[in-house]
């Protein structure tokens, strides 16, 4: 049951050991099943990672972390499978903070540097999601946010921008190609894609990088007055 919830094909689960006599079973001796057994094998690896993730439910210890880790790094064939991976764990991460072990926080700058190496590879909702999961993780991995800032100008969107900066923040990390990507999107119309509380949030995630010059962000300033609405009082966050 837990792999068919895992999204597991019958003809996987069908040809399992110990599962029974079925038609896939019965199959799996004729010589034209070694034409596929490559992919059978790799979607079985791909069934074992996905009930790893579907396992990884309640809460852990340091060392259930670091096994959940090495298992995943093991199975983990895609980028995108060591991105779920971090998702995964970073809350966990997070929660142990100064008291993760060694080994831990090895493993976890492992499966970053898997993901770093790859990011050309993954769409950009899902780039975005991996500098999230480091920001709750608590790991301020300049490589991957370097990486990440290459492949995010022109097809990023305004909110997207804005939730990127917050996560360099969030980690203090102030890395030497953030000015410039900032910069490009300005001169990309960044800030008339924004409303008000976008605008503040802007704004103070650049301040906290020190990413602004102070006319740059008297700029800012003046756009969200331009755009509150004196007929919607802001929000206490925005203010």
């Amino acid at each position: 049951v837990r792999a068919l919830l895992a999204g597991s094909p019958w003809e996987i689960i069908c040809s399992d050991p110990g599962s029974g006599s079925s038609p896939s079973s019965a199959s799996s001796s004729h010589p034209l099943a070694d034409v596929g057994s490559e992919t059978i094998e790799k979607t079985e690896a791909s069934r074992q990672f996905r009930e790893l993730l579907v396992s990884w439910r309640r809460p852990r210890t340091d060392l259930e972390l670091a096994e959940f880790l090495r298992s995943a790094l093991a199975k983990a064939d895609h980028p995108d499978e060591a991105l779920q991976t971090l998702e995964a764990a970073a809350p966990f991460a997070q929660r142990l903070a100064a008291d993760a072990s060694g080994e831990v926080l090895q493993l976890l700058e492992t499966l970053v540097d898997r993901v770093a190496v790859s990011v050309h590879e993954l769409p950009l909702p899902r780039v975005v999601a991996a500098l999230r999961a480091c920001a709750v993780a608590g790991l301020p991995h300049a490589p991957l946010f370097a990486a990440a800032t290459a492949s995010l100008d022109s097809s990023i969107g305004a909110d997207q921008a804005v939730e990127v900066l917050e996560y360099c923040a969030a980690l203090r990390l102030a890395i030497p190609e953030l000015r410039p990507w900032l910069q490009r999107l300005r001169e990309q119309g960044l800030e008339r894609k924004l409303p008000a509380s976008g605008l503040a949030r802007l704004l103070a995630a650049s301040a906290r990088l020190a990413l602004l010059e102070t006319s740059e962000a008297d700029d800012i300033l003046r756009r969200i007055a331009t755009v509150a609405s004196t007929m919607r009082p802001q929000s206490v966050e925005t203010v």
